[in-house]
Order: C-alpha cells, then sequence, then structure tokens
C-alpha cells in the first residue's frame, strides 16, 4: 500500500492498533520527525507457518521499545499479485508507517533484521525474507511502479532497480 500523503489523526489524538492495545498508539508526528514506511515481506512458510502479519508486530514492538519510534498509521496489508508463481503462503506484504526523531534508517533496519531473524522460517527454502525502508513520502514513478507490481510479473531487474544500497 503505498500512498502519496501522510493520513495522520489530529494533532494530539491517539488510536491503538487493533488487537495491539496499550502496544503502539497512532499519533501525529511532531513537525521534526522523519516520516518512513518500513516494508516487510516472505518471513512465513507453506510448510513451517509463521506469519508475516505476526513478525510485523514483533518489528513494532521492538522498534517502540528500543528506539522509541512513532507510528502516524495503521499497519498496512499489501496484497501481492495472485499470478506471481513463487507466491509467499500468505500473499501479502506488511507496511509500517512510522517517525523518528534522531533514529536512522540503519538502526531501523538493525532492528528489524534481528526481529526477522528470530521469527522467520529461514530453513525453508522457499522463504526468502525482504525489507525496505523508505524516507519521506513516495516519488510518482514510485507509485508507478508499486502499481505495475500489482497488475503483472516484474522482471527482478525493474525491482532491484529501485535498491539502494546500504552504506
Amino acid at each position: 500500500m503505498v500512498s502519496g500523503a501522510l493520513k495522520c489523526p489530529k494533532k494530539g489524538s491517539e488510536f491503538y492498533f487493533s488487537g495491539w492495545e496499550g502496544l503502539i498508539a497512532i499519533e501525529s508526528p511532531p513537525d521534526q520527525s522523519t516520516h518512513m514506511s518500513l516494508g516487510i515481506d516472505d518471513t512465513d512458510s507453506a510448510r513451517g507457518g509463521m506469519c508475516t502479519t505476526y513478525v510485523a508486530t514483533e518489528i513494532a514492538r521492538d522498534l517502540k521499545s528500543n528506539l522509541g519510534v512513532g507510528f502516524w498509521d495503521y499497519p498496512g496489508l499489501v496484497r501481492l499479485n495472485p499470478q506471481v508463481p513463487n507466491k509467499t503462503r500468505g500473499n501479502g506484504a506488511l507496511v509500517l508507517h512510522l517517525f523518528a526523531d534522531h533514529s536512522s534508517g540503519d538502526d531501523i533496519i538493525e532492528i528489524a533484521e534481528g526481529v526477522v531473524s528470530r521469527y522467520a522460517v529461514l530453513d525453508d527454502d522457499s522463504t526468502h525474507p525482504g525489507m525496505a525502508l523508505m524516507v519521506g513520502d513516495p516519488s510518482r514513478s514510485l507509485r508507478d511502479f508499486h502499481h505495475r507490481c500489482l497488475h503483472r510479473i516484474v522482471e527482478k531487474k525493474e525491482a532491484w532497480s529501485w535498491r539502494v544500497p546500504r552504506e
């Protein structure tokens, strides 16, 4: 789910993720904060179970408790193209919409990688976890790419062209 604009509650209001009562409030980000979106996919296994939604919950819990990040919108369930032959068990990915005052993207990825390594079914050859962290709002061209991914099979080369290597 890629959106072009932030959908934040009114300043000072709080909502809680359904089923995560007391865990993470949805709140308006401070003006000086950095908006980010963290996508997570393929932590599950047709044979070994697990659930990417659960892994995303644990990532959110660790990001909140270890880095103090906030969440400006509910987690997004991204339904993936059902025609992809090597789709995941649930055929969906998750995106966490977060903000941070001082946390770097590397800190966020490091925590997320730790959670994925703890919970993903890595001994299943068909499980290939992936994450992407976007800082700021998506460009028009990225939204167009998202739309293409939903409606056709894209080549790996095109997907990898969006990758910005970590330093």
